[in-house]
């Protein structure tokens, strides 16, 4: 929020800006830890929320929900400390056997649109990057 705050001191004068937030396909399905999935969420909600306040003005507002990304992080994890009930749970609700995982700049295109004027019709939406694995 303090970032957004932040960029609307600039945009509001100009009526014109694009924040681009990054959530995560956690908060809109609850794939994973709670309070990771909480945080996502909101980020998800506050984008809605700044959509909304600011339609019409020149200033939108999306977010990005990747899915499973290829990164060192996700290519380090410890299985043996995941937790398997919950990697059970999310296997049943997602097609990640059949798509293929992210890298970090097919994410980066998508951010890079939305912040685009080519973009400029997309306000209040959480565009999902996961090759349609959540679908």
């Amino acid at each position: 929020m303090d970032c957004i705050r932040e960029a609307l001191k600039y945009m509001m004068p100009k009526n014109y800006g694009s924040i681009v937030n990054v959530a995560s396909v956690a908060g809109m399905f609850g794939c994973g830890g709670a309070v990771y999935v909480a945080s996502k969420g909101a980020i998800i909600g506050i984008t809605k929320h700044t959509a909304m306040r600011f339609t019409g003005t020149g200033i939108r507002c999306n977010s990005v929900c990747p899915g499973t990304i290829i990164t060192p992080m996700t290519t380090t994890i410890d299985q043996k400390a995941m937790d398997m009930g919950m990697m059970g749970a999310m296997m049943r609700h997602a097609d990640i056997q059949h798509a293929k995982p992210c890298m970090p700049i097919d994410v980066a295109n998508v951010l890079l649109f939305l912040a685009s004027d080519e973009a400029q019709c997309i306000n209040g939406q959480n565009v999902v990057t996961d090759y349609g694995a959540d679908l």
